[in-house]
């Protein structure tokens, strides 16, 4: 061994890089001796000198895949001569630090050539790989967006489908249903193909709409009277009107296979000798004629929040929803609040947003003066637009006299009394001068509803008010604006039907009854029913204005939300129990409902119908009593 070394090395074959610098090395050895051979020059310990072995240089691995090749660092060795590599006869190698570092080096580039490969190779194959992925995903989102429009497509058939069932009253199959049991389900009339009805399926639906509690949240009450089914009917009234016609075919056919519609003299031997239960289903269809149907001179309905109670047994109370304003100020100060004052103790009471109301029952037979119909007028007709016109001029008439007269007396009932004074407001008959003229004219309206903006009642939501007036207040007004070359505004009617039917919640046929178009910020209506008979009866009045005694009537100015009614059960037709041996059937109407005053006057005094207000929710001002003389003074 070699002592100028300070560090040597005993190898021998272990791992994977030194096994490969120790064959490289004995292989050398092997060369030397093959030449050398028969020479005794040599000794045991042959000395090899370094110079002679394959170069090596000393690689360093820099990153993860890269290997760069890094000059060695110098040191103090480097300019030692090489030192040579001694092989011993049991064979051992001894060799310096620095020679096993290169053997290491030229082995590890080898590996990292290798793994260079393998990383390029693998980098390749996840690249294909990402690729075939993103043409697998693309794929799948098309046949995705595919399936979800076939399941689109199904879902609007199925939809069409339960919307045709349903327009023709049968239930719509399921979503499991079998395609091809539809037809099977329902017979649709060939009038469906052209946007129609068949009248007999107009029947049949008309009764399941009618007979559908869940739709109609319908309740039945017990009462000392009978038994009575409350239920909503605004359900079925607004199919009614649009089906009026299929349904009214429909039930001429049920009118004349009851035995009703014989003429006068009966239609021969088919004639029934004896009277036929009355359907339902026509009694519940004339219900509806009177429910929709108004007669001209009842106007007061149409401005009548009206709110839908089921299950009030009669003489128990339910609320009527009321907008009630809240206390506002004066001046901008009245809003400024103060930093570190807390706020006024007292509040405003919001139980007054709702109105209680008691259920009472209401109907025509009281005693001789409302008489019920003889069901013998319904035999001698002879279409069933004649048992409609007759049950409307019987029933239907009595029914909105009595609705219009409940309303009227709650707005007779105001303290604020106006009277028209050369074109001015004045409160009493007294201020009415001689020549002030004491009608109905444009100027005073214009007067009138300077005098109710500033005592803050609130208009319709279009802005104007309301003034229903006799034709006593109408001939003076018309006659003035003749003269000035001045006519009404012809309102849109179905705006002005579709602003009164979202604030009131009525149902409406379409028509506006009674008006005579917008003046002056007013829309104008015409009754018969209010005011009218002579001096002393409710709204006719002999008072004293111009210094002679005149007559005057009452009409009525008001802003919204005046007047509220609740109705647990709408009116309905019913039939007299009492046939009298078969000899006469009788028909009147009943209702389970009643009418109050929302904000009319916080001074009036309440109706026997009525009930008191609880402290903090009195009514606020917004209806006034506009009293007219019949002639000029």
């Amino acid at each position: 061994m070699n002592k100028g070394f300070a560090k040597t090395a005993n190898i021998r074959k272990t791992g994977n890089t030194e096994s490969d610098g120790i064959s490289r090395i004995n292989g050398y050895k092997q060369q030397q001796q093959s030449r050398d051979q028969g020479s005794d020059s040599l000794s045991s310990a042959e000395e090899i000198p370094p110079e002679q072995l394959p170069p090596l240089q000393l690689s360093r691995v820099v990153g993860n895949d890269t290997a760069a090749t890094v000059e060695p660092e110098p040191s103090a060795s480097a300019n030692l001569p090489p030192a040579p590599m001694t092989f011993h006869e049991d064979g051992t190698l001894t060799i310096t630090e620095t020679q096993l570092r290169m053997l290491i080096d030229a082995g590890t580039r080898q590996e990292t050539a290798q793994y260079q490969q393998q990383l390029q190779q693998a980098a390749e194959h996840l690249a294909e790989s990402k690729r075939q992925q993103d043409a697998l995903e693309e794929a799948t989102q098309k046949q995705k967006d595919q399936l979800q429009a076939e399941v689109q497509a199904e879902r609007k058939q199925r939809d069409t489908y339960a919307r045709v069932f349903t327009q023709f009253g049968y239930a719509a199959p399921s979503d499991g249903a079998d395609r091809a049991t539809i037809g099977s389900q329902a017979f649709i009339s060939p009038l469906a193909n052209r946007g129609g009805i068949s009248p007999k399926d107009a029947v049949r639906e008309y009764e399941r709409r009618c007979n559908d509690d869940d739709s109609s949240k319908a309740r039945y009450i017990a009462t000392p009277t009978g038994y009575y089914k409350q239920r909503n009917s605004k359900y079925v009234d607004r199919w009614f009107l649009q089906n009026r016609q299929a349904l009214r075919e429909g039930m001429d056919a049920i009118a004349r296979k009851a035995g009703l519609l014989e003429g006068r003299y009966g239609s021969g031997k088919d004639a029934p000798t004896t009277f036929a239960n009355f359907p339902v289903a026509l009694r519940e269809y004339l219900s509806q004629v009177v429910r929709i149907e108004h007669s001209p001179r009842f106007v007061l309905w149409q401005f009548c929040n009206k709110t839908i109670y089921t299950g009030v047994p009669v003489n128990q109370t339910c609320e009527v929803p009321r907008f009630r304003h809240l206390n506002e100020g004066t001046t901008s100060s009245d809003w400024r609040l103060t930093p570190g004052i807390p706020t006024v103790g007292t509040r405003q009471n919001l139980s007054g947003n709702n109105m209680s109301v008691p259920i009472l029952e209401w109907g025509m037979g009281k005693d001789a003066a409302i008489e019920p119909l003889g069901i013998h007028e319904l035999v001698n007709s002879v279409t069933i637009l004649d048992i409609e016109n007759l049950v409307q001029q019987r029933i239907g008439h009595n029914y909105g006299k009595w609705e219009d007269t409940l309303l009227f007396e709650i707005l007779l009932s105001t303290t604020a009394v106006v009277y028209n004074n050369n074109s001015s407001v004045v409160t009493t008959a007294a201020g009415v001068q001689a020549g002030g003229g004491g009608q109905l004219t444009m100027n005073f309206l214009g007067s009138l509803r300077a005098h109710m903006a500033t005592r803050l009642v609130p208009p319709l939501d279009d802005g104007c008010f309301v003034f229903v007036g006799t034709p006593d207040h109408f001939a003076p007004l018309e006659s003035d604006m003749a003269e000035k070359n001045t006519f009404a505004d012809s309102a849109n009617i179905e705006g002005l039907t579709n602003m009164l039917a979202l604030k009131t919640g009525q149902e409406y046929s379409g028509k506006q009854l009674g008006y005579k178009g917008k003046v002056r910020g007013f829309h104008l209506y015409e009754s018969t029913n209010i005011s009218s008979g002579a001096a002393g009866t409710p709204g006719a009045q002999t008072e004293t204005i111009g210094g002679s005694a005149q007559t005057t009537r009452s009409g009525f100015a008001f802003g919204a939300d005046a007047i509220g009614m609740a109705e647990a059960m709408p009116m309905e037709i019913r039939e007299s129990d009492d046939t009298d041996f078969g000899r006469m059937r009788s028909l009147i109407w009943k209702t389970h409902a009643n009418a109050t005053g929302l904000d009319v006057d916080p001074a009036r005094t309440l109706l026997p119908n009525e009930v008191a207000r609880p402290v903090g929710a009195e009514e606020q001002l917004r209806v006034f009593e506009v009293r007219c003389s019949t002639v000029r003074v």
